[in-house]
């Protein structure tokens, strides 16, 4: 019996995926997480203003938590994977519909 549930929402989760409206939603939770991290880097970035120490906190910080960053890098990784190939897709989809 769980197979068929698990089969059942494996399909409706492909249904959704396929659907453009679930593109579309993919593309924005992908295209927020791509943007915070462009926020975030370049909030860090300028800390080069404030001066040396603060930069160099700022520099250890990141490089004394290595769990952190893989954790920042796979989730990257993941966004652009699935961001990309959609923004080809869905304006094909769109023309195709008229």
């Amino acid at each position: 019996m769980s197979t068929v549930i698990s089969g059942t929402s494996l399909n409706r989760i492909t249904r959704f995926y396929d659907s453009t409206i679930g593109k579309k939603a993919v593309m924005a939770v992908s295209g927020l997480i791509l943007f915070g991290f462009l926020i975030a880097h370049m909030l860090g970035n300028l800390q080069f203003f404030l001066g040396r120490e603060v930069m160099n906190h700022y520099a250890e910080t990141l490089h004394g938590n290595p769990p952190l960053l893989w954790t920042v890098r796979i989730v990257l990784l993941v966004s652009v994977v699935l961001h990309i190939p959609w923004l080809r897709c869905i304006p094909t989809r769109i023309i195709a519909t008229i």
